[in-house]
């Protein structure tokens, strides 16, 4: 699934529809990881929510193993680059927080963001 970025009218209202039919079908199937991987697409640029699609995808009865690329992708402004874009520092946090544990970084590093995260 593709959504362009060039007319953001455009592409909140092709994220509307796209969101919808595969919410519907997520109701119908809901152990089908990759409809949730195509739940994550249109989240953007909410990131929080990107991730959440994105690792329901790997919880699945049958699992979208390709996800896991897609949630390198969206961890790689927070882990990386630390440009968040659209993304309040809270959520940048536990975002930050889940990718270190997703790649399986150190806990020193985990630290800092968690302490972030709870204030």
């Amino acid at each position: 699934m593709a959504i362009e970025n060039k007319d953001l009218h455009d592409r909140e209202i092709w994220a509307g529809v796209a969101r919808f039919w595969y919410s519907k079908a997520v109701n119908k199937s809901p152990s089908v990881g990759r409809l949730y991987h195509h739940l994550a697409i249109p989240a953007q640029p909410n990131a929080l929510q990107q991730l959440y699609y994105s690792c329901r995808s790997l919880t699945c009865m049958q699992r979208f193993k390709s996800a896991c690329e897609s949630i390198l992708t969206s961890l790689d402004p927070f882990l990386v680059h630390a440009t968040y874009l659209q993304t309040s520092p809270i959520d940048a946090s536990f975002i930050k927080a889940h990718g270190i544990l997703f790649l399986g970084k150190s806990l020193d590093l985990f630290s800092a963001p968690c302490s972030d995260y709870l204030g």
